[in-house]
């Protein structure tokens, strides 16, 4: 995905290579454009269109998509502050949400997790003990059936990876787990974590969250640090736990086991995995001063970041 950034200027000179690499099969993204009808010609090649919403009005962005036909492509919120934002432009048919509002959440007072969120720590404590009871996580899993299902489509999304011409639909359940294999039912669990709530407000923090997992683990083979890509996986993937479950992070950090080095980066924002998650974070959010440092820090070039974050991006629209 390459982004037409928002100081660009509608030309002719610009809108005739937007087209051409189109056909190549390029695609883009519009930041923070002024809604001109020079833009307008540049909307049949844009796959998402990014909307500052503290810029515009919601009368003047719900008119622009109106009259220019374009609520089949994937529009994007930017500097979404409150949940009431947050919501009237779900309504509008937004489908991504960049802004403060994912940063700030609102924390419940009690230190004790609902019985749900309860009963998934105690799954993933399970699954990551130095002796994992196999029957147990298989009786943990099969009281739900959402957990179930997840865990089928988890299962047909990452086969491939684990034997090409294993057929896991035809598997009992049980056989199901050791088909898996440990490693990659720790990964599911972590994930189930993550991405186990209904509440609307925090739904898109499961991409983020996926994605900024992928992003970590990809990256830090990069770093030439000595870091399990595991742990970094872990890191990205709870670096917005806190928020989905309306919880400390060091409350929640109390009721689950996390290697130290997760820990201290999820908390302290500590390390090569804290740096990771700030590279991250600045890059999805456009904080290109903060994304410079961090891409010297960790002796990463450009074209190495937006590469992994476009590919850890796609990896966690489709992967659950």
């Amino acid at each position: 995905m390459i982004e037409i950034h928002q100081n660009a200027a509608p030309e002719p000179e610009l809108l005739k290579m937007v087209r051409e690499m189109y056909y190549k099969g390029f695609r883009f993204a519009l930041d923070n454009f002024r809604l001109s009808e020079a833009w307008s010609n540049f909307l049949p090649y844009v796959t998402i269109i990014k909307f500052d919403i503290q810029a515009l009005t919601p009368e003047q962005i719900a008119r622009f998509i109106r009259d220019n036909n374009i609520s089949n492509r994937k529009l994007l919120a930017e500097k979404v502050e409150t949940r009431e934002q947050f919501t009237l432009y779900k309504e509008m048919g937004f489908q991504r949400f960049q802004g403060y509002f994912y940063g700030e959440p609102e924390m419940i007072k009690t230190r004790k997790l609902p019985e749900q969120q309860m009963f998934i720590l105690q799954l993933l404590n399970e699954v990551v003990s130095a002796n994992p009871d196999m029957r147990k996580i298989e009786e943990l899993i099969s009281r739900d059936v959402a957990i179930t299902y997840k865990l089928m489509r988890y299962v047909n999304n990452i086969k491939y990876k684990i034997n090409h011409h294993a057929n896991a639909d035809v598997l009992p359940f049980r056989n199901i787990l050791y088909f898996l294999g440990l490693s990659e039912l720790r990964r599911f669990i972590a994930i189930l974590a993550v991405t186990h709530s209904s509440e609307p407000a925090v739904t898109e923090l499961f991409n983020y969250s996926l994605a900024c997992g992928r992003f970590c683990e990809m990256a830090v083979a990069q770093t030439g640090a000595s870091v399990d890509e595991n742990d970094a996986f872990i890191a990205g993937l709870f670096s917005r736990l806190d928020i989905i479950l309306s919880v400390p992070m060091a409350v929640l950090l109390e009721q689950i086991t996390v290697p130290v080095i997760v820990r201290e980066a999820l908390l302290n924002r500590s390390g090569t995995l804290g740096a990771l998650l700030d590279l991250y974070e600045g890059y999805e959010q456009n904080h290109w001063q903060g994304v410079t440092q961090g891409m010297k820090q960790l002796n990463m070039s450009e074209a190495q970041v937006q590469q992994l974050f476009l590919e850890a991006v796609e990896w966690g629209d489709r992967i659950i």
